[in-house]
């Protein structure tokens, strides 16, 4: 399949490089897919048309993804060094925290889990 940032259904939805996913903690059948070379979040839910979800200016190869109880997204990026926060049914207000190098970023039981893989460490 030929990599490219096509919205679409099924097979018409194009990635580039889709690393982690996320299903919705409200919606039953609702992904969340980290799109890394797009540098986008992307939302696909079962049946449905796959939509992209902006991260703003400056944001640069999608990593890590979590989504809490509440369906609020928080996404880190490799090469920007942040997490970015989507609070759920806006996501367009964007929350911005820095982190170290290379975060890998988890949402786990209302707390941020960065593994850096630069440093080894979690």
């Amino acid at each position: 399949m030929t990599p490219g940032s096509t919205d679409g259904v099924g097979t018409n939805a194009r990635f580039n490089s889709p690393n982690f996913i996320e299903a919705s903690a409200i919606t039953p059948g609702l992904l969340y897919v980290s799109d890394t070379y797009n540098s986008v979040v992307r939302r696909v839910p079962v049946g449905g048309a796959t939509t992209t979800l902006g991260l703003g200016a400056g944001w640069s190869h999608t990593t890590g993804i979590s989504v809490s109880a509440n369906d609020t997204i928080y996404v880190s990026s490799f090469h920007g060094q942040v997490i970015r926060l989507l609070p759920s049914n806006t996501w367009s207000l964007l929350t911005t925290f820095v982190v170290t190098p290379i975060c890998n970023a988890f949402f786990s039981y209302d707390s941020i889990v960065c593994a850096e893989q630069d440093r080894s460490r979690i």
